[in-house]
């Protein structure tokens, strides 16, 4: 993750709290040019360690993996205005 991104994470936490992080969404993206999908997991689960975004899922962000279509996007919308949790990411 780099720098700019860690710091608007912590901009998020610091504004919002982290209380506020159950509200939050965070998609993975380009599934699409990845040579197989155990690939995409394999870099979630790296996401899911505490320097990246795991602290936020322990607090209730949640994981989307937004594909590069509109049925993909239209979901993301659905589940943020919903407020229900993905179901398998």
């Amino acid at each position: 993750m780099q720098m700019s991104s860690k710091r608007s994470l912590r901009a998020l936490r610091n504004v919002c709290g982290t209380d506020a992080l159950k509200n939050v969404y965070l998609a993975t993206t380009m599934w699409e040019k990845l040579a197989t999908e155990a690939e995409g997991i394999e870099r979630e689960g790296l996401l899911l360690e505490p320097k990246h975004w795991g602290e936020m899922v322990k607090k209730g962000s949640k994981i989307h993996r937004l594909q590069n279509n509109q049925k993909s996007a239209l979901e993301l919308v659905r589940r943020v205005v919903d407020g229900s949790r993905p179901v398998g990411k």
